[in-house]
């Protein structure tokens, strides 16, 4: 992937440590979270942030550790050394620096230049959600997380520390 990233012309670095004093206003990582040990994820966190401008954003998706439809993609993978869920998403980008805007499973687009599939997407999106809040209501009433086999989480950097 390295290769192929550097052959269409984007800078690569294989390590976070690696990229030199630059700043970003968006940073995206998918999939790599759950390969970091949970004790290193706030430094991780951290070192993110520093290449992040003055509200710069982290788009970060990982397999969602709150779901059963995430198991497969969680223990599907032995080099998956940490679970994810969004309160731990919370805690960890709060302590690097980091707030956390967004959280929530997979996204599908309604529109995908098909306008006949849009009764379809919509009907699927609606079943979707209800039987959500049914599991949720049924199982567990005080589970904050959300049905998907992956997470999305958007993190900003706070614009006042204490």
């Amino acid at each position: 992937m390295l290769d192929r990233a550097t052959n269409a012309g984007f800078s690569v670095y294989d390590n976070i440590d690696n990229i030199p004093n630059k700043k970003f206003d968006l940073v995206v990582c998918f999939d790599v979270l759950e390969h970091i040990e949970h004790i290193e994820v706030v430094n991780f966190l951290k070192k993110i942030k520093n290449l992040l401008n003055p509200g710069g954003s982290l788009i970060i998706r990982t397999p969602n550790g709150s779901s059963p439809l995430g198991l497969a993609n969680q223990h599907g993978d032995i080099t998956h050394v940490n679970i994810i869920t969004a309160t731990k998403m919370g805690f960890w980008g709060n302590s690097a620096g980091l707030e956390l805007q967004y959280q929530n499973g997979d996204v599908y687009s309604i529109y995908n230049g098909k306008m006949l599939k849009i009764p379809t997407r919509i009907i699927k999106r609606l079943l979707q959600l209800l039987i959500e809040r049914l599991l949720r209501w049924v199982f567990s009433p005080q589970s904050k997380g959300f049905l998907s086999a992956n997470a999305l989480f958007l993190l900003k950097v706070k614009k006042y520390e204490s």
